[in-house]
């Protein structure tokens, strides 16, 4: 039985930084990071048969963009969200992540866009919620 939280992590690190044009962080970005993508929470579940142990790992990605003033655009949010989700699935039937020592078998998405003002700085995030079947 292995734990694969971080070889998951570490196939969306690569992924994500050899298509997008922003930084990608594991779980904290610097205060002046700009537009940027976070590895966020991960969940897994092991089970087993005779000849197997098959994972279901999640893991959350958060696109964040940022702007100043009281104006903003869900654009460049929708972008970099649609350069992942291309990157990670070009085709119903190719999944574009390479997890060390794991096969994906299925993976599925979903979505949840955010907004709030602080101060003089509006942000827009979006959660991409992957969730992986992995033996």
């Amino acid at each position: 039985m292995k734990d694969v939280s971080y070889k998951l992590r570490k196939a969306y690190f690569a992924l994500l930084n050899s298509v997008l044009d922003v930084n990608v962080y594991d779980e904290t970005a610097t205060q002046d990071a700009g537009n940027y993508v976070i590895l966020s929470t991960q969940n897994s579940a092991i089970s087993h048969t005779k000849d197997t142990f098959e994972t279901e790992a999640s893991i959350v990605i958060d696109v964040v963009t940022r702007f100043k003033g009281n104006v903003g655009t869900k654009k460049n949010c929708d972008e970099i969200a649609n350069a992942i989700l291309e990157a990670v699935m070009p085709t119903p039937s190719t999944i574009g992540l390479t997890v060390d020592g794991f096969r994906v078998v299925s993976l599925e998405v979903s979505t949840q866009t955010l907004s709030a003002q602080f101060g003089d700085e509006f942000i827009i995030r979006k959660l991409l919620t992957f969730n992986h079947v992995l033996v």
